[in-house]
């Protein structure tokens, strides 16, 4: 009997243990303020809930309004810390390299692909970014677009031209 209430007390103790070393880990750093929530699923459940409004989710003005705008958390299996402060995160992207690295969740990685961009790090990773801003950026698609634009509006209005006669509706019905 004796025995089993120590062995008891053992698992219970190494519980405590492994929940207290899941709420607190271990920095070389000084971790922003916040919660890890339950061990394992973290606030995931929390983090995924739906919401209603086109505001902040209130995920996040919870947390911002109890931690401030920096705050760690664990979501998706994954500690991470989040920022809400738009400086803080334009100079987090200024340092990319030098002292933080992108990172994408196992997740997103396994739905994206190990060759897609969330695959890759560093130099290379600003590279690929850079190729696709070119693609698909604003004013890529602006360019683009615009010429196509023109080209249809002619092709059209040329053959419209043979016509004599044109119906506007049916005109731009043919056109869809």
């Amino acid at each position: 009997m004796l025995f089993a209430c120590a062995i008891i007390a053992l698992i219970v103790m190494l519980f405590s243990h492994w929940v207290y070393r899941w709420r607190n880990p271990k920095c070389n750093g000084v971790l922003p303020p916040g919660s890890m929530g339950l061990p394992i699923i973290g606030e995931t459940i929390e983090y995924l809930t739906p919401y209603a409004t086109d505001d902040l989710p209130p995920f996040l003005q919870k947390r911002i309004s109890r931690y401030g705008p920096i705050f760690r958390t664990n979501i998706l299996g994954q500690s991470v810390v989040i920022s809400t402060d738009a400086e803080v995160n334009y100079r987090v992207f200024q340092q990319e390299n030098n002292g933080f690295e992108l990172c994408y969740s196992e997740s997103f990685t396994r739905i994206t692909g190990k060759q897609g961009l969330a695959g890759y790090h560093g130099d290379f990773h600003k590279y690929l970014r850079s190729l696709m801003l070119k693609l698909v950026s604003p004013e890529a698609l602006r360019e683009k677009m615009i010429n196509d634009m023109v080209d249809n509006t002619r092709e059209h209005l040329s053959s419209w031209s043979k016509l004599g006669k044109v119906d506007a509706k049916d005109g731009t019905d043919e056109v869809n």
